[in-house]
């Protein structure tokens, strides 16, 4: 990031190389500024896939938690169903 990036507005009193020579480095100077903008963006991409792998996780350790809560929860209603509801089966 040595380079110096003043603006300079082109005058009509410089020859055609010197118009040539401000155009390149003006375009040099947006190119490198947007690769700076792609690095950023990437760096901050990847911080968001890893805290939305963690809410996966996250999410994914809450469901099996439900799942276990319903799964002793029917374990009891069935439970209590056979042993306070008794069916006569037969005469």
């Amino acid at each position: 990031m040595g380079e110096s990036m003043t603006t300079q507005k082109i005058k009509e009193s410089y020859s055609d190389d010197v118009r040539l020579a401000l155009l390149e480095q003006s375009i040099n100077n947006i190119n490198n500024t947007l690769v700076r903008f792609e690095t950023r963006f990437d760096q901050i991409d990847s911080k968001f896939e890893r805290i939305n792998g963690d809410i996966r996780d996250m999410r994914s350790h809450f469901d099996r938690l439900i799942s276990g809560i319903y799964l002793i929860f029917g374990a009891a209603v069935i439970g209590f169903l056979f042993k306070f509801i008794h069916i006569p089966i037969g005469n």
